[in-house]
């Protein structure tokens, strides 16, 4: 039967996944901390090589690729629920909050603001007493374009 313990930890890993992006830490030995090394992911994004990562290199790869577009970020997650599937693995639903810029050169300042709010749906499984994400599926709500102040 998974503990109250299994539920923060998991929580945790999520949150240092965040930290990780707003970090800008995107090497394959952080993210190995965090993720199994078939992590299946998949994200909203107008470019095709940016939608799906499978594995370690190519969620490297892609996130190190799709953070360079922003100038900084901000993510928040809410509101987690819980479906143990047994005691080593759990489908895993929360709400998501980003606030980044991205580069842009019609905007003074070379900066445009923009605001996400998104579902995300994750996949945690337990490798040797240790909570990783095996899938993550992140579903956007809606998007805000911020204005210049």
């Amino acid at each position: 039967m998974p503990s109250l313990n299994d539920k923060l930890e998991i929580m945790e890993l999520f949150d240092r996944y965040l930290l990780c992006l707003d970090e800008r830490r995107f090497s394959i030995d952080e993210f190995a901390k965090i993720f199994t090394q078939d992590v299946k992911i998949s994200m909203p994004s107008k470019m095709p090589s940016m939608k799906r990562a499978n594995g370690l290199k190519e969620l490297r790869d892609v996130y190190a690729s799709v953070m360079l577009q922003s100038g900084f970020t901000h993510h928040v997650s809410s509101d987690y629920v819980f479906d143990f599937v047994s005691d080593a693995e759990a489908n895993v639903r929360c709400n998501m909050s980003v606030y980044y810029n991205l580069f842009d050169k019609d905007i003074s300042g070379g900066q445009r603001s923009n605001f996400l709010i998104s579902a995300v749906n994750f996949r945690a499984v337990s490798v040797s007493a240790k909570w990783q994400i095996k899938e993550l599926a992140v579903n956007v709500k809606c998007s805000y374009r911020l204005p210049v102040i």
